[in-house]
């Protein structure tokens, strides 16, 4: 309404025009606030009516009550239990947050390093589990509690790099601030990075890991050293005394002899190893006996006891993959990563009582390693020893390798026993071909 059309003997105020009379004089209806009322429910699952014949569910229409009506009960308490009142604009929709609770957003870390080595350590260390600042002072005191050589492994290679190193110093508060404070600012970050925060405060870190991994796999590598060595000294020694093999080699020997000369005086004195691998290739002029079978038939004939030469050498055959050099070089890196460790130890210095008796523990073990590299140096030594008297016996070559001695024998043992398979199935097919035979002839002369 304009000003002209206002009655002057009334208050301005009590003629001015609210919204709702507004929007009624232009047909309009305000909507009021109305009550939402939300109620509790039962999924459950009902039955067609059409099947409750004869069940006890059947009553009739008039008896049939299937609410609490008629019944004792408080209906307040059952309102305040089942039912929630709320107010809401009829034209608005609201999420109800319940009382006292508000929604929290997810807090948000802060980045350091790399985004897939962030992603690959937290797996990493979400399947290990680990309090960091606990685990940071039992690496401080190399002591790898229950850690196994993967565990290790992993953990040592999520070490921060240098430029890693620089950008967590870079974000955490100034060595002099109040403990509370660094721990507040590594909470906020990744998994990763907060493994990596507490490893800054552990001196020589690789180094640790390295000993507590040294210390985790030396028990089986020592174990398969000292039992390759055992396999090895066992079969030198198998050979070396081996009456059966010796007599093989002089037959051997006289065998090709005679092919290769014909006449006395003309003969070789002693033949390698590896000439017994040519008994398998040389063919007699029928194109189907080797000279190997032929040596088995003279065998057979003048000393069989030497066919059974295998037996003597089972050890040996089991020395086929052993490398001497290998186990040396093995040897050698035990001791140095021992000497690594006790560097290592060296360095380390610290007052607290619990690392003094894991320093303790330490050092038993590196005088407990240190005897046994010791015996195994000697044990590999008198191998060696034993090997060279092995290839002077049999007059080859001091340079052979281990592994290619043995290989050459195996391979020689393995022709040998197929010749002699070969040998006997020839003799029982021509022992069937005579009974057979003087089957026939006694056949014939009762006829």
């Amino acid at each position: 309404a304009t000003i002209l059309e206002l009655d002057p003997e009334k208050s301005l105020a009590s003629q001015r025009k609210t919204k709702s009379d507004v929007k009624q004089l232009n047909g309009k209806t305000p909507k009021e606030k109305t009550a939402n009322v939300s109620r509790k429910r039962l999924f459950w699952n009902s039955i067609d009516e059409s099947n409750l014949r004869g069940s006890l569910w059947a009553q009739p229409q008039s008896e049939r009550t299937l609410s609490l009506k008629g019944l004792d009960y408080d209906e307040d308490e059952f309102a305040s239990l089942f039912t929630s009142i709320g107010t809401l604009k009829a034209t608005e929709s609201k999420a109800v947050v319940a009382p006292g609770r508000q929604a929290k957003s997810k807090q948000k870390r802060i980045q350091l390093i790399d985004s897939r080595r962030q992603m690959n350590g937290s797996i990493l260390l979400a399947k290990y589990k680990h309090d960091y600042v606990v685990l940071a002072r039992k690496v401080n005191h190399l002591n790898s509690g229950n850690m196994d050589e993967t565990e290790l492994l992993a953990l040592m290679q999520l070490l921060p790099a240098k430029d890693e190193s620089l950008a967590i110093r870079s974000y955490l508060p100034s060595s002099d601030s109040p403990q509370s404070a660094k721990d507040d600012a590594i909470s906020k970050l990744g998994e990763c990075e907060q493994y990596m925060a507490s490893m800054l405060d552990v001196n020589n870190a690789t180094r640790k890991f390295e000993g507590m991994l040294y210390r985790v796999q030396f028990k089986g590598i020592i174990t398969d050293l000292f039992t390759k060595t055992s396999c090895l000294r066992d079969a030198l020694a198998c050979v070396r005394t081996s009456d059966k093999f010796a007599r093989l080699m002089l037959f051997a020997l006289r065998l090709g002899n005679t092919m290769n000369t014909g006449a006395p005086g003309e003969e070789v004195a002693a033949i390698t190893l590896d000439s017994l691998l040519k008994l398998h290739e040389a063919k007699a002029f029928d194109k189907k006996t080797s000279v190997l079978h032929y040596l088995v038939s003279i065998i057979e004939k003048n000393d069989k006891e030497v066919l059974n030469v295998s037996e003597d050498l089972l050890p040996a055959l089991k020395a086929e993959r052993i490398v001497a050099d290998a186990l040396t070089k093995s040897l050698g890196d035990l001791v140095k990563g021992l000497e690594r460790l006790k560097m290592t130890m060296a360095k380390h210095t610290s007052s607290e009582t619990d690392n003094e008796a894991n320093l303790c523990s330490m050092e038993m073990f590196v005088q407990q390693a240190d005897g046994e590299l010791k015996r195994l140096s000697g044990e590999l030594d008198a191998s060696k020893d034993a090997f060279a008297d092995l290839l002077r016996y049999f007059g080859e070559n001091q340079g052979m390798a281990v592994n290619e001695f043995f290989s050459t024998l195996t391979r020689f043992i393995a022709m040998f026993e197929s010749a002699r398979a070969d040998v006997r199935r020839i003799q029982d097919g021509k022992a069937r071909k005579e009974r057979m035979a003087i089957k026939s002839l006694k056949t014939k002369s009762a006829g």
